[in-house]
């Protein structure tokens, strides 16, 4: 109780400070904002707390039997499905001009890589994604992340660059290879990537809903070359590659998601 108390005061402080920043900052940060109609659910209401940049992007799928995926996951939510097919996916990328709503970049943890283990999920009827696990190297980030946006992130001494990913868990090459598109709406394209929430738990098993936005992502086809991969039990080439170059994104604070729900 206590640490969730010192949580919920520090998203309400980093809240006081994101509404004190100057006006045109905030609206240079709001612009992803602007693009709303490739949403299938309404944004979040509410201020958003927090911006972000995902540059160079690769996600790669494996399809998975439901079976798999529902140990993994606490009451109340449940896999998601394609074609009763359940997906993992393992997504690698660079995150960079971390800052509150209309601040600077954050020093320390302005720029980072990450790779994240995915599956796709339902609760409360809202479709959205659960983090099995993120590697990352800056530690001040893990230790901020965690209890901010209980997030299961681990220190990993991962590199990114020029398309090649190193870490104890992956170690891939990959580039796109083809023109930037749009998913359409009932493709498995559009079902693995247009998410706008992830749902996650506390300690005492308590659901928490994190929404973001951010435009629809330019999706390329993508080839990768992958040497390593601890990540995923399926040890073949991914079924599905996407690359993206950049998006804008905006997160808000952790919601809980009320007992009835889930």
């Amino acid at each position: 109780m206590q640490t969730q108390m010192i949580v919920t005061r520090s998203f309400e402080v980093a809240a006081t400070l994101a509404d004190r920043a100057p006006l045109a900052a905030r609206w240079r940060d709001a612009s992803s904002l602007h693009s709303l109609d490739h949403r299938l659910s309404p944004v979040a209401t509410g201020k958003w707390l927090m911006a972000q940049t995902w540059q160079h992007v690769l996600f790669a799928h494996w399809p998975v039997q439901p079976a798999l995926i529902r140990p993994m996951l606490p009451d109340g939510v449940e896999p998601d499905t394609f074609e009763h097919q359940a997906w993992l996916s393992v997504v690698a990328f660079d995150i960079s001009d971390v800052h509150l709503r209309g601040w600077p970049a954050l020093p320390g943890i302005s720029r980072f890589p990450e790779i994240n283990l995915r599956t796709y999920v339902r609760c409360a009827g809202q479709p959205g994604v659960w983090f099995i696990s993120l590697d990352c190297p800056n530690r001040l980030a893990i230790a901020l992340a965690r209890p901010w946006y209980l997030l299961p992130y681990r220190y990993s001494p991962l590199s990114l660059a020029g398309g090649v990913c190193t870490s104890p868990v992956l170690s891939a090459r990959y580039e796109p290879v083809g023109d930037p598109f749009y998913a359409e709406p009932g493709s498995l394209d559009h079902w693995l990537t247009e998410r706008y929430c992830y749902f996650t738990r506390d300690s005492r098993e308590r659901l928490y809903r994190c929404d973001i936005h951010h435009e629809q992502w330019p999706l390329q086809p993508a080839v990768a070359s992958i040497s390593q991969n601890l990540l995923v039990p399926d040890r073949s080439a991914p079924a599905l590659q996407h690359y993206v170059e950049r998006v804008d994104a905006v997160v808000w604070p952790l919601a809980p998601v009320p007992p009835r729900c889930a």
